[in-house]
């Protein structure tokens, strides 16, 4: 994890990602990030040493069983999978695992579904070579008539 850790934030520091203003976007309606960079929820990107890990989504109140896209967002050039892990019952994410394309930007789109009475959070992970990375992404909170997701923590 070391290694990986390094890795990316070496490559974060060389393609000029590091200060990316991934905490201000909004977390609203907004149009599909067209650079991992941008992605809206990157909680380590701006640690030490700094990790392009994370995910973009929205706040908007979905019904439950409404399908809705969750983006990973990675490193793209080191390759590798990348999967959007359910942590919790009654959500559902579609692919289990995607490629990560290292020509790519680095934006993967996953399938969501929740249904009634689900709790939980989205973790996403990635795995290039023999090291990988594990954050959270956005928790589900549900109320009477639907549910939309929160930042992990809040």
């Amino acid at each position: 994890m070391g290694l990986l850790a390094a890795t990316l934030g070496l490559a974060l520091t060389l393609s000029g990602c590091r200060d990316a203003p991934n905490g201000d976007l909004p977390l609203g309606p907004h149009a599909v990030p067209t650079r991992a960079d941008a992605c809206a929820d990157l909680p380590a990107l701006g640690g030490d040493p700094g990790i392009l890990l994370g995910t973009d989504w929205s706040e908007e109140h979905h019904a439950f069983g409404d399908t809705v896209v969750v983006y990973a967002c990675v490193w793209a050039k080191g390759g590798g999978r990348v999967s959007l892990v359910e942590d919790g019952t009654g959500i559902q994410v579609r692919p289990g695992v995607s490629r990560i394309d290292p020509s790519g930007s680095g934006v993967i789109p996953f399938q969501v579904t929740v249904s009634k009475d689900a709790s939980g959070r989205l973790r996403v992970q990635q795995q290039v070579g023999s090291g990988g990375g594990d954050l959270p992404g956005p928790t589900v909170s549900a109320d009477g008539d639907g549910w939309h997701f929160v930042r992990s923590g809040s």
